[in-house]
């Protein structure tokens, strides 16, 4: 937002010439997005007075001669900005403010009557339907000077209705007085009309200013914010009305149309308003006198470019699908354009452009959008590394909420990697847990060039400045080398392991042939609580295909195996966290990198509120997934016989089979009490025999407590680039777009 300082001229008077004379002198400071009431507040504190007792007049002087121009709306405002816009000397365009008493001559009244000064119209307070007792009109007669006023004998006018019209071009009188057949004056709200001065020069329009390209009602005396907005919408005008027309004359001050066929009546006129950059358009004959075959010509306004601002909103949401072929479609229904597949395809990327901006644009917002994450979320986590020529290489993200819910998590983080569909391409790095009800929980995210040793390393590095190591911490991963290389550097103490999916993956790329057999055995095997069901399953598969076995062996048992492991890994290592994080980025994956950081942030966000709500809502001790594995175990433990042995010691039969559960330790034969950390169905057997509380057996990492600490810390949105406010050293940083040739062709979708 742009600070606009402003001259003030006030305490003097207006002259007949136009001159404001014997003032005093101030200055305040607006901003670009300032408006009437806001500029009116400014101005008064400025000055010390009181807007309660005192009524403030702004006007200004934009040429020598001309009448001033009053400040009385927001955009009469916006045409002062634009003008300041322009000329940025400090003493140009001075504001020239005059106060008087809201109460004069000792009484106060209701009606606020139109009073004509020396000084033109003050439009404060103007009703819609002027019906005054007392008017004061600007008036000339042949040569009269404008500014005199015509009065009766009693020095007034006192008839609204029979205002005798002066110095009247065309029928109307200066100051949008109306005239009637009978030369009677008829006055109209200001709202409604141009005020000229007495050589009919436009001093103000008082209608909105156009902003919207799409905009589509193009009347005469319409006010546009520029050039371009007005280029614009008459080409979307042309295509929605199925025809064509030929630019006229084109200028800087200039923009007028004609219709290709040089004998239609058809025509448009537009130019500056007093040399801004507002356009005004002056003429416009909307009658087609042109044949059908010159209207129904193929439409060559309907460029890429024009396109892609009219289907910008299909692509709103990061997960909308609008094709190549939908676009054609739609333009031919909707409009009887008929489009190349090229065209198309080209109007999409013009749309997503417009959205998102390019590429190139993106890195060099970086820095901006990094410190006003960190500033709306203070205690993230916040990295850019750039090469030595300024290009960009890695940027990795950690946001404060997700840093302090870690604490409260089981210490296991999956991490994964997923490839980039952007022209730049690159690669988009995760990190995430569960919490205690079985959800993921993203605690870091990172964009860096490709998946090797350097890029690796640093990302784990950042992830250690921000949450260190702790008891019984595993990585979970899948095969690739340099994460097991970068783990070893950056974690020596830290279990690594390999993701089950990811490994059978890998075994149904490799060895196509026997996979489906191997499929079942595999996973049973990765789960299996005993090291006789874990060999047993084994066998079967070497039994299958012997190189299925021997790959398994030379990956390690102690990674993959739940049995074998170094580290209690749980649920978290056999459950398909990975896959669902890829299909939640699957439509993020071309984006910018800025709009991807702030997606990926999005999601967080939306996650942290909906699963911090559910918490609040929790009505039972456990988290939902672990409540259900509660729950599946008690049925399944209403078939067993409990025989104690001590106070703490039991035999629990199932079947034909014994197992000993230990409650002092928290163990049973079976395994899965030590393993899961909550009660197995033998103990649960033993907790409904003894009538114990089960709930004191599980994990705190499992508990409502856990998991309502876990989002105690929200997650703030970042504003709109609009609002942001960025420091100097900030706005002066310079990200370049990484360097290399950009590869050609479609980028892929599916992995090989």
């Amino acid at each position: 937002m742009e600070n606009i300082p402003v001259f003030i001229k006030h305490n003097g008077v207006w002259e007949s010439d136009h001159s404001f004379v014997n003032f005093s002198v101030n200055g305040v400071v607006i901003t670009s997005e300032c408006n009437f009431q806001e500029l009116i507040s400014v101005i008064a504190k400025q000055l010390e007075k009181d807007l309660d007792t005192d009524s403030i007049d702004v006007k200004y002087i934009v040429k020598d001669g001309y009448p001033p121009m009053t400040v009385h709306s927001d955009m009469s405002v916006r045409v002062y900005i634009e003008l300041k816009r322009m000329d940025t000397e400090f003493t140009s365009y001075p504001l020239c403010v005059t106060f008087k008493d809201k109460c004069s001559a000792g009484s106060c009244s209701n009606v606020n009557p139109v009073t004509i000064s020396s000084d033109g119209i003050q439009s404060e307070n103007i009703p819609e339907i002027y019906q005054p007792d007392a008017i004061e009109m600007i008036s000339s007669v042949h040569g009269e000077d404008c500014n005199r006023k015509r009065a009766d004998d009693k020095g007034i006018i006192n008839k609204p209705d029979t205002v005798e019209p002066i110095n009247s071009v065309h029928g109307e009188a200066s100051n949008g007085i109306h005239v009637d057949e009978e030369g009677i004056g008829i006055i109209e709200p200001i709202s409604s009309f141009h005020m000229e001065d007495c050589n009919g020069s436009i001093l103000d329009d008082v209608r909105g200013i156009i902003d919207n390209p799409r905009h589509q009602d193009v009347e005469e005396d319409q006010l546009y914010q520029d050039k371009e907005t007005l280029v614009n919408v008459m080409k979307h005008y042309a295509i929605r009305k199925t025809f064509q027309f030929r630019v006229e004359r084109s200028s800087s001050s200039r923009y007028c149309l004609v219709c290709l066929d040089d004998n239609c009546s058809w025509c448009f006129k537009s130019s500056s308003l007093h040399k801004s950059k507002l356009f005004k358009v002056r003429k416009f004959n909307d009658v087609h006198t042109c044949s059908i075959e010159e209207t129904l010509n193929t439409q060559r306004h309907a460029t890429s470019g024009i396109i892609g601002g009219m289907i910008r909103n299909k692509y709103a949401e990061s997960e909308s699908v609008y094709t190549p072929t939908d676009i054609m479609r739609d333009m031919k229904k909707d409009y009887g354009v008929d489009l190349t597949y090229m065209k198309a395809w080209r109007a999409k990327r013009k749309a997503l452009e417009i959205l998102r901006g390019n590429q190139s644009e993106s890195y060099e917002k970086l820095p901006r959008y990094l410190y006003m994450l960190m500033h709306t979320n203070p205690g993230s986590i916040v990295r850019l590394h750039k090469s030595e020529c300024g290009s960009f290489s890695y940027v990795y993200v950690s946001l404060d909420a997700s840093i302090k819910g870690w604490e409260y998590c089981k210490p296991i983080v999956v991490v994964n990697a997923s490839f980039l569909e952007s022209a730049r391409r690159g690669t988009l790095i995760m990190a995430y847990t569960q919490d205690a009800a079985g959800r993921i929980f993203l605690l870091a995210y990172s964009v860096v060039d490709s998946e090797n040793d350097a890029s690796w390393k640093w990302f784990f590095e950042r992830f250690k400045d921000a949450y260190g190591a702790r008891e019984g911490m595993c990585i979970v991963s899948d095969t690739h080398e340099s994460i097991l290389k970068a783990t070893s550097i950056v974690y020596p103490e830290v279990h690594h392991c390999v993701c089950m999916f990811h490994l059978w993956n890998s075994i149904k790329m490799t060895y196509t042939k026997t996979h489906l057999a191997i499929k079942e055995l595999f996973f049973a095997s990765a789960r299996a609580y005993t090291v006789e069901e874990f060999e047993r399953h084994m066998v079967e598969i070497n039994n299958i295909d012997k190189r299925v076995g021997e790959y398994l062996l030379n990956v390690g048992y102690h990674r993959w195996s739940r049995v074998h492991s170094k580290v209690n890994g749980t649920t978290i290592m056999t459950s398909n966290i990975v896959e669902s994080m890829n299909a939640v980025n699957n439509h993020a994956r071309d984006l910018p990198i800025m709009h991807l950081l702030e997606y990926m942030m999005k999601l967080v966000q939306d996650w942290h509120y909906v699963n911090k709500k559910n918490a609040i809502e929790t009505s039972t001790d456990l988290g939902g997934k672990y409540e259900d594995i509660m729950k599946e175990n008690y049925i399944t433990s209403q078939r067993m016989t409990v025989k104690p042995s001590t106070d703490y010691l039991y035999t629990v039969i199932e079947d034909v089979k014994q197992f000993v559960v230990n409650m002092k330790e928290g163990t049973c034969t079976c395994i899965r009490f030590q393993m899961d950390e909550m009660p197995c169905p033998h103990a649960l057997a033993v907790v409904t025999f003894k009538s114990m509380d089960a709930y004191k057996y599980c994990s705190v990492y499992y508990n409502k407590d856990y998991l309502l600490k876990t989002y105690e810390i929200s997650i703030y949105p970042v504003p709109d680039e609009s609002n942001w406010d960025i420091p100097r050293e900030i706005l002066e940083e310079v990200v370049l777009p990484p360097t290399g040739k950009i590869r050609p062709g479609r980028p892929k979708r599916l992995r090989v």
